[in-house]
């Protein structure tokens, strides 16, 4: 079996590293300070996350676009 990630597959990679990098909290993965505390803000944290991934079509990325998807298959 080959395992080599074929262009679009790197393509769609870097697109995925890239936007959880411009959308995560600063530090999101090394300092446990920055994610919410109480269940409130956990749940605050949890409804702005939705909306960002739904507004950046990462929702269902097989789901249609107009529902927050990317349309892929």
């Amino acid at each position: 079996m080959d395992f080599t990630r074929s262009p679009e597959e790197e393509a769609f990679r870097a697109e995925v590293r890239t936007w959880l990098r411009d959308h995560l909290p600063a530090g999101w993965h090394t300092d446990p300070s920055v994610r919410p505390g109480t269940v409130e803000e956990r749940i605050a944290f949890a409804r702005r996350w939705q909306r960002k991934l739904q507004e950046g079509g990462w929702a269902g990325i097989s789901w249609p676009r107009a529902y927050g998807g990317r349309d892929l298959d």
